[in-house]
């Protein structure tokens, strides 16, 4: 049905629709380029959230913790050192592959069409606003 579980704040599970999570990426306004579904069997609703955002990254199926754990770890790694989002990801990968994890075929970055993941780099956009 395209919902996610989220924790609230009591930290117990809760079903969030697709459509209440579209909503919440509209809301956030053109400013926000980049959605990370780090949850399994995600991919599908990152390609939806494609259509309101610039790249979105997903889950194909079941990921393995200690490969999102690597991932993640390299992908946030790259951004916070002025990468783009694609080679962001392409580090991210390359951690699960180094470490001979499971899953580096399984996540996926859906990039709008026109736009491209190698150029945009988070950090020069923070740059540019002077908030860096």
């Amino acid at each position: 049905d395209g919902s996610l579980s989220f924790l609230d704040g009591n930290g117990d599970s809760t079903q969030v629709p697709l459509r209440g999570l579209i909503a919440a990426i509209k809301s956030a306004g053109e400013e926000l380029q980049l959605v990370v579904l780090n949850a399994c069997y995600s991919e599908a609703v990152a390609a939806v959230l494609q259509e309101h955002v610039d790249c979105a990254i997903g889950m194909r199926k079941a990921i393995a913790d200690p490969s999102a754990i690597q991932f993640s770890a390299a992908f946030y790694g790259g951004l916070s050192h002025g990468r783009s989002i694609g080679r962001a990801f392409e580090q991210g990968l390359a951690a699960v592959k180094v470490n001979a994890l499971p899953n580096s075929r399984d996540i996926e970055l859906i990039v709008r069409p026109g736009c491209d993941a190698s150029e945009w780099e988070p950090l020069a956009a923070v740059a540019e606003d002077g908030a860096l």
